[in-house]
C-alpha cells in the first residue's frame, strides 16, 4: 500500500490516516505569512513536492495546495479478481481534492495500495484479474479527473515481487499512457526491478520507520536514499519521502501537529521531552526538513514526499512558523540542482 497508515496515539483519537522549476522565482519572504502571501503562481519543473493526504483528513481545506506539485490521495485498495476496494474512499472528498488542487496548478494521483497480501501477485499472474483491474482503474481516472495512479506494494510479509510488480506497472502504463504513474518503495529493499523504471514518472522511497528512536535520521535516510541511486535508479526520478510524525521510544507514532501543540520546541530540534506521555518524541523538525530538502536539490535528486500532508502543524486553519510544508517549499524553490 501507501506509506503505511499510522496507529497514532495523540491528543486527538481521529485517524488521520508535473513538475516544477523552482529556481527563477522570487526571494523567500522571512515570514511564513509572507510566503504564503508572495505566491503567484505554482511551482513549474525541476523538483517535485508531493504529498498524500487521507480520506479522512480534516484538513483538506486548509492545506495551500500551491505549495505542491502533486498531491496522491490515500488509500484504495485491489481485490483478488482486479476490482478495486473504494470503501476507504469518500468520492465528494476525492472530487473536492482534485478541484482544489487543479485549480492551484496541481496534479492528484489516487494511491492503490496492498499491503502483507498476495493481492497484486494474484491480479499479475491471472489476465483475467489483470483485464479486469486494468479496466477498473482506467475507469476511475476518467470519471474522477485524476492525473495518475500512485502504486504501493510494500510489506514483509508477501511483499513486492519484482517480476509481477513489473507485470502490473507496465500494464498500467500502456492503459494510461498519458497519464502520472509512480510507486512508493521501502528505503531497504530493493524489490522493484530497474526495468520497471523506464515506465514510472518518479520512485518515492520512505525515508521513515527506519530505526528506532529517531526513525528518520538524516545520515540514515540520505544512505539508504543514496543506495536507492547507486542501485540505478536516476536521481531525477527519486523522491525523498519525510515523515509528519514523530515516535516515541516504545515506537508509539504522534502527529507532528500534537507534538508542537504540547511542547513548543525549538524550530532546530528534532527530540523533546513530552510531559504528557513521560518519553521523549523523536520527529523531523523545520531545521531538520530545510536540510532534507537542500540535500535532495543539491544533489540532483528529484524532490521530496510528505506522509501526510494533514499532520502539518496548523493554527486555526493556517501555517505559522513551525509548519512544515512551507519550510520544504522555501527550500525547493530557492535552490536550483548543481549536481
Amino acid at each position: 500500500m501507501k506509506p503505511r497508515r499510522l496507529s497514532v496515539e495523540a491528543l486527538e483519537t481521529r485517524e488521520l490516516p508535473a513538475v516544477a522549476c523552482f529556481h527563477n522565482l522570487p526571494a523567500p519572504p522571512s515570514t511564513v505569512a509572507g510566503l504564503v502571501a508572495s505566491i503567484v503562481a505554482p511551482i513549474v519543473a525541476s523538483q517535485r513536492v508531493v504529498g498524500y493526504i487521507l480520506n479522512s483528513d480534516p484538513h483538506r481545506a486548509d492545506i495551500d495546495y500551491r505549495l505542491l506539485t502533486n498531491i496522491i490521495y490515500a488509500s484504495s485498495g485491489a481485490n483478488n479478481d482486479g476490482t478495486l476496494d473504494l470503501r476507504s474512499i469518500t468520492l465528494s472528498r476525492l472530487q473536492d481534492v482534485v478541484t482544489r488542487a487543479h485549480a492551484a496548478g496541481a496534479k492528484v494521483s489516487l494511491s492503490i495500495g496492498c499491503a502483507n497480501t498476495p493481492t497484486f501477485h494474484n491480479i499479475a499472474t491471472n489476465p483475467a484479474a489483470l483485464a479486469t483491474f486494468l479496466a477498473n482503474v482506467k475507469q476511475l481516472v476518467v470519471d474522477n479527473n485524476l492525473d495518475g495512479i500512485d502504486l504501493d506494494w510494500e510489506g514483509r510479509v508477501n511483499g513486492p515481487n519484482p517480476v509481477d510488480y513489473h507485470t502490473i506497472i507496465t500494464a498500467v502504463r500502456e492503459t494510461l499512457p498519458n497519464s502520472l504513474l509512480s510507486v512508493a518503495v521501502s528505503a531497504s529493499r530493493h524489490n522493484l526491478s530497474i526495468a520497471s523504471v523506464p515506465y514510472l514518472d518518479w520512485v518515492s522511497m520512505m525515508g521513515y520507520d527506519l530505526s528506532a528512536g529517531q526513525h528518520a535520521g538524516v545520515k540514515e535516510s540520505e544512505g539508504y536514499f543514496n543506495s536507492w541511486a547507486a542501485y540505478g535508479v536516476p536521481r531525477a526520478k527519486l523522491i525523498l519521502g519525510v515523515p509528519f510524525y514523530g515516535k516515541d521510544q516504545h515506537e508509539k507514532a504522534y502527529f507532528y501537529q500534537t507534538i508542537i501543540d504540547r511542547t513548543h520546541p525549538s524550530l532546530s530540534v528534532d527530540r523533546v521531552y513530552d510531559r504528557y506521555i513521560h518519553h521523549y518524541v523523536y520527529y523531523n523538525g523545520v531545521g531538520t526538513m530545510q536540510g532534507k530538502a537542500r540535500y535532495v536539490v543539491n544533489h540532483g535528486y528529484g524532490g521530496v514526499m510528505i506522509w501526510e500532508l494533514g499532520e502539518d502543524h496548523f493554527v486555526r486553519g493556517h501555517y505559522d512558523k513551525w509548519s512544515l510544508l512551507p519550510a520544504i517549499y522555501n527550500i525547493l524553490k530557492s535552490f536550483r540542482v548543481t549536481t
